[in-house]
């Protein structure tokens, strides 16, 4: 059976999280409330029901193995476009870049290793999760969260495998990033924010749950990691001017242990 198109509610009132997001000084009560949607969506997702094609999957070594290669996969593809239009590149890019690519292998030594020891469940994911993809109602408080067909640049075969859920939270870690660096935010909003959805999440799931704390998670920080590249090497290919923002995550990233991560260097 394959569907030939989604009937939606019109769901008045609501404003893309994204232009919320830069128009918003304190995120902190909307981001929470975020993080307690995303949560019951992953619960929703992680459920035992076979006939559904919905069910739950243990992560096995094949898994683990996959996601490595989909990391080393992700982060070459970005690197090499980096290298190709290094010189291209505004002067001030270009120093974010050569940091970002000295510390490369290090940041994905540390990400591989993460991702090595997986364990728990997956499930099925938004798998192209941002601000962008949530719709809020000021009014209520409440969040819409739409278009469910997965990272569209990917095979759809790759989209409809199950996934670590924090690789949805980590998206949305990265778009309250680009929103504090891109809007007027900047680190205290994107700190702030980011604490206020994991706590969000982390505080609305089910007693007994089988999925994992966001705050707790190794997981995470790998799942950061992947998307800042993929983002760099979107970025690269589209929006060029735009590259400094994920170069100056991953510059952070190898800096800091924790998330989020902002870098040291006052030049960046």
């Amino acid at each position: 059976m394959a569907a030939a198109g989604v009937l939606h509610a019109f769901l008045p009132g609501r404003v893309d999280g994204w232009t919320y997001a830069l128009g918003c000084a304190d995120m902190t009560g909307p981001a929470r409330a975020l993080g307690a949607a995303t949560r019951a969506l992953h619960e929703a997702l992680a459920t035992d029901d076979e006939a559904s094609g919905m069910a739950t999957r243990a992560v096995v070594a094949a898994d683990r193995a996959r996601w490595v290669a989909g990391l080393r996969q992700t982060a070459a593809a970005a690197l090499g476009r980096l290298a190709n239009r290094y010189r291209g590149l505004p002067t001030e890019i270009r120093a974010l870049a050569e940091v970002a690519a000295s510390r490369s292998e290090a940041l994905l030594a540390d990400a591989e290793e993460r991702l090595r020891t997986a364990a728990g469940v997956q499930i099925r994911i938004h798998g192209d999760y941002h601000l962008g993809q949530c719709l809020y109602d000021p009014t209520a408080g409440q969040w819409a969260i739409l278009d469910f067909e997965g990272e569209p640049t990917r095979p759809l075969a790759e989209r409809s495998l199950r996934q670590l859920p924090q690789r949805d939270v980590a998206g949305m870690l990265r778009s309250f990033a680009y929103a504090g660096m891109v809007g007027k935010g900047g680190r205290a909003w994107e700190e702030a924010t980011s604490a206020a959805f994991l706590a969000g999440y982390d505080a609305a799931a089910k007693p007994g749950s089988q999925l994992p704390a966001a705050q707790a998670s190794p997981l995470l920080r790998a799942c950061v990691i992947e998307r800042s590249y993929h983002e760099l090497a979107y970025e690269l290919d589209y929006r060029p001017d735009f590259a400094w923002v994920p170069l100056q995550s991953l510059v952070a990233l190898s800096e800091a242990s924790t998330l989020p991560a902002w870098p040291r260097a006052s030049q960046f």
